[in-house]
């Protein structure tokens, strides 16, 4: 993460790019406040990361690299999908 400019703002400006069209279609959700919330942090996150200094970034990732386990990861994987998939689930059919 964040190792050179152009992986740096690629991943943040993708990352602007769909919390923007999440929170564009958050209308069209039954849920919509989720929906603009969940949006809106992608949104937020991705501007402040592209205003800190890139190795800020970097040393951050590379920090939580040294400290997490392989095994860490991979028991963190389906949590963050399952989180993910859920909070999906309720913006758009609750």
């Amino acid at each position: 993460m964040a190792s050179t400019n152009l992986i740096n703002y690629t991943e943040l400006s993708l990352r602007l790019v769909v919390g923007l069209g999440v929170v564009g279609l958050a209308p069209l959700t039954p849920n919509v406040k989720l929906t603009q919330i969940c949006g809106g942090f992608l949104i937020i996150t991705a501007i402040i990361l592209m205003l800190i200094p890139r190795h800020w970034h970097h040393a951050y990732a590379v920090w939580w690299a040294d400290k997490l386990k392989p095994w860490h990861v991979q028991i963190a994987a389906p949590i963050s999908f399952v989180v993910g998939a859920a909070a999906m689930w309720i913006a758009i059919f609750s």
